[in-house]
């Protein structure tokens, strides 16, 4: 299981530093905020009513086996919905 307080926190992580040709520039402010707004949107910034998991693993082809594989599978208890947060990234 996954602390669900700190999703926006890995979603904001994951965005500020990139794939493989990324570099993390400025302060990630932006990358947080938009980070924040996808928590919104997915639960409503309800975060004691949801269960997360996060899985870095490879379990389908799509994923390469790199460091960039990330899986999030998120309920939101309070309106019975299951989502999906995938990324991935390639050398």
């Amino acid at each position: 299981m996954f602390d669900p307080f700190l999703l926006d926190g890995t979603f904001a992580s994951l965005l500020y530093h990139g794939g493989a040709y990324s570099q993390a520039s400025g302060d990630g402010h932006a990358e947080k905020e938009l980070a924040v707004d996808v928590c919104n949107a997915m639960f409503g910034l309800r975060y004691g009513e949801i269960v997360c998991n996060m899985n870095y693993g490879v379990w389908t082809p799509w994923f390469k086996g790199i460091a960039w594989d990330v899986t999030a599978i998120i309920f939101d208890r309070g309106n019975r919905k299951l989502r999906m947060f995938v990324t991935t990234d390639t050398d």
